[in-house]
């Protein structure tokens, strides 16, 4: 990499700081000291600033003083890039010459995340208001689960992308493991590059049919192998893999919502609550989703997972999705561009997503399951009005009736509790907190009447028990009326 005289002598320049003439000068015993006041300075930080822009670097050795400081090959090695390739998916084509193909849709991050003052700030910032110090045991979860909040996208970043083969996971992996990959495909068959604008990229793939049938598209036990993807990139600290489902034309598919579907997080009680669930808690999964999941998956059902959460918390969900071995599929979260997203509507961003899929697989019949603590139930019933044909079953989870049910069992037991120790009757404001939670309650019922109002009601399940997935006689005659598993036919 080319570097630029005038950047390092303008970095270089501002580190020699006449002697103050307030108080003596310290002495250079104080080494540490000196490298954090010249790695703060103005000049460091837009040198820093053009090197991460345009890939032109600055004399790091030099900039941060002669004393004691990190040397050049210290400091490039901790600020290596990282790329994420998205799990995705692919779906069957015609090449110009009338070749069968599958087509890949790529998507991935680039960025860098730096070990700076900011990041130290946001995170002790964090502890404050989690009221969690440096030594309580879940301060690894915050700072493993937060660490990619601090990351800077990479623009005008130029990745390879080549097809690496073929592979299987026995659950839902947000990242690839080159290890196991079956088959390797040479460098020179199937390659493109694609480019980080602003940390994000998006391109498209297409691979032979006939070369994936030839590694051999299922497993002994007749499930369906996975394509993986290789990304490569100059200054990348290591090369970074992604999962392709290769999904048919035709069959059954399912798009999840995570948070409060398949995850406990809370959303409904508020942003303390999620935050305290992602990044401190230990991640625990809605009982017997996996299995359902799992058991459609091995049926030949296609997993499609969209969630409003940020692609930043890849950490927290790539150790959930370990943990409870949901299957594969792939994975479709908001790209962040700047910290407002975090607040935007549920909806913003999901409703793009499952349109392009259902538009990318328009004689596959879908089943939507979300739950009813955002807006799921809006956004689904409107998808299935638009798309009658494909959406066949819309499950919500309904996390808000248990919550208000307790809460006024528990309102109407305290205030018997009361009355039984002679307390006379209760206060007006136990009274009023049963009415105000019975109140929301029936408005929640109203609003499940309004938003499934005119759809069959054999279309939509509001269900708080998991088994109800599998004991409804519409998916099950999907399922295994219409498509016996393709693995096993062709095994």
């Amino acid at each position: 990499m080319e570097i630029q005289a005038e950047q390092v002598d303008s970095i270089g320049s501002t580190i020699e700081k006449p002697p103050s003439t307030s108080r003596p000068k310290r002495s250079s015993t104080f080494p540490l000291e000196s490298n954090m006041r010249a790695i703060d300075s103005p000049a460091y930080v837009s040198g820093f600033q053009t090197w991460h822009n345009t890939g032109s670097a600055p004399n790091i050795a030099t900039s941060v003083g002669k004393e004691g400081g990190e040397g050049q090959e210290q400091i490039l090695s901790r600020l290596k890039r990282e790329c994420l390739v998205f799990p995705t998916y692919a779906k069957r084509g015609i090449d110009e010459n009338g070749e069968p193909t599958w087509n890949i849709r790529v998507r991935g991050w680039a960025f860098s995340v730096k070990g700076n003052r900011k990041k130290k700030l946001m995170l002790g910032l964090a502890r404050t208001l989690a009221g969690v110090s440096r030594s309580h045991n879940t301060n690894l979860n915050l700072e493993t689960r937060a660490r990619l909040f601090m990351a800077s996208n990479a623009r005008n970043f130029d990745i390879d992308l080549s097809v690496a083969g073929l592979s299987h996971a026995s659950h839902m992996m947000l990242s690839g493991d080159a290890e196991k990959t079956a088959l390797p495909t040479p460098d020179y068959a199937i390659h493109t590059q694609a480019r980080a604008i602003n940390g994000h990229f998006s391109t498209t793939m297409s691979v032979p049919c006939s070369l994936v049938e030839s590694w051999g598209l299922f497993d002994p036990a007749g499930v369906r192998k996975l394509l993986k993807i290789r990304a490569d990139a100059e200054n990348l600290g290591e090369t970074s893999y992604g999962y392709v489902n290769l999904i048919e034309p035709e069959g059954i598919s399912v798009i999840s919502d995570i948070d409060d579907t398949i995850k406990h997080s809370d959303v409904f009680l508020g942003a303390k609550a999620v935050l305290s669930n992602t990044f401190l808690k230990e991640l625990t999964s809605v009982s017997g989703m996996a299995n359902i999941y799992h058991y459609w998956w091995l049926k030949g059902v296609s997993i499609h997972y969209v969630s409003n959460s940020p692609w930043e918390l890849l950490p927290t969900l790539e150790s959930f999705f370990h943990q409870h071995t949901f299957p594969v599929g792939s994975a479709h979260l908001k790209l962040m561009d700047r910290i407002g997203k975090l607040w935007q509507p549920a909806d913003v961003g999901k409703r793009e997503a499952i349109v392009e899929i259902l538009e990318d697989f328009p004689e596959r019949k879908f089943i939507l399951v979300g739950d009813s603590g955002e807006l799921d139930m809006e956004l689904y019933a409107g998808l299935a009005r638009q798309y009658p044909e494909q959406i066949i079953k819309i499950f919500i989870r309904d996390v808000t009736t248990p919550r208000l049910s307790q809460r006024i069992a528990e309102k109407m037991k305290a205030s018997q509790a009361k009355l039984g120790l002679g307390l006379g009757f209760p206060r007006t404001y136990s009274s009023d907190s049963i009415k105000s939670y019975s109140s929301t309650l029936t408005k929640f019922q109203s609003r499940v009447e309004k938003v499934f109002a005119g759809l069959d009601p054999d279309m939509w399940t509001l269900f708080q028990d998991s088994d109800e997935l599998l004991m409804c006689e519409k998916v099950r005659a999907s399922v295994f009326g219409r498509q016996h598993t393709k693995t096993t036919e062709e095994s």
